[in-house]
């Protein structure tokens, strides 16, 4: 019985630990997402512009080598998509509908942008968040 109590305490004790490196690993998996996201479609603007706005989850006509996963859904759960002239922006990419909770955001931003989802390149916008590439 002693041993029961004993586990449940050390357990309930590293379960913060626990959530905050989870946490942590989804924002490094998202961010990196982004990053090669951001990459190929500034590589694409220079080459040959923006590419026209698409549905979420849908490539860019040929896009298809540069952005493996960006038509499957992200390990935060929701959906990869292009912005052109939507959203308030020329040009950004979004994650919308993401289980993410607001502190992964939060971390995305801060390994991303400055840290605020209000401000920067990396906002929140209503039903996702979206890295600014042209405003």
């Amino acid at each position: 019985m002693v041993g029961i109590t004993i586990i449940g305490l050390l357990t309930s004790m590293a379960m913060p630990s626990i959530q905050k490196a989870r946490q942590q690993s989804l924002a490094s998996a998202l961010a990196g997402s982004f990053r090669t996201y951001i990459q190929a479609f500034e590589i694409e603007a220079m080459e040959y512009g923006w590419p026209p706005d698409t549905t979420p989850g849908i490539i860019p006509i040929g896009m298809e080598q540069c952005l493996p996963g960006f038509d499957e859904p992200s390990p935060g759960g929701g959906i990869w998509d292009w912005e052109f002239q939507a959203v308030g922006v020329t040009a950004g990419v979004t994650l919308r509908e993401t289980n993410a909770d607001s502190a992964t955001l939060e971390r995305i931003d801060a390994i991303l942008d400055d840290g605020n989802l209000l401000t920067g390149n990396f906002v929140e916008n209503g039903n996702g968040v979206t890295f600014i590439l042209e405003p």
